[in-house]
């Protein structure tokens, strides 16, 4: 809203990442302690914490990456949207366990894309340092 408004703040973007990471977490946690994450004969604890991590650690490794100096990463498979949009289509099926291995894999697979992009990015920097 602030964004469309024109009155985006540099602490808006703080808050809202922030916000995005807590929703992700409750939303997948509210999942596992439901019962509705197993899937292909795993517990819906490894599925669900596999995921949680994935989701978190896509949001850090773009936030890393583009503190070090990688530019925008807002490549890989499995973004925020994609993620939610799997789980919530999951659900409406009764696949939900499903869904949460699916979240898990393909956020793994989108950490490590963003990883290869960060090193490909960040490669000419180790040819030529900034100065000190």
């Amino acid at each position: 809203m602030a964004r469309k408004g024109g009155r985006e703040t540099a602490f808006g973007g703080v808050l809202d990442s922030v916000v995005d990471r807590y929703v992700d977490f409750l939303v997948l946690l509210g999942m596992v302690w439901g019962g509705l994450a197993e899937a292909f004969g795993v517990s819906g604890l490894v599925w669900g914490g596999a995921a949680m991590l994935g989701s978190l650690m896509v949001s850090y490794v773009r936030a890393r990456g583009e503190a070090a100096g990688a530019g925008r990463m807002e490549e890989g498979l499995a973004e925020r949207g994609e993620r939610l949009l799997l789980l919530g289509i999951g659900s409406i099926l009764g696949l939900t366990g499903y869904a949460v291995a699916l979240v898990a894999i393909l956020s793994h697979l989108t950490v490590l894309q963003r990883m290869v992009l960060a090193r490909r990015r960040l490669a000419s920097w180790r040819a030529s340092p900034p100065a000190p």
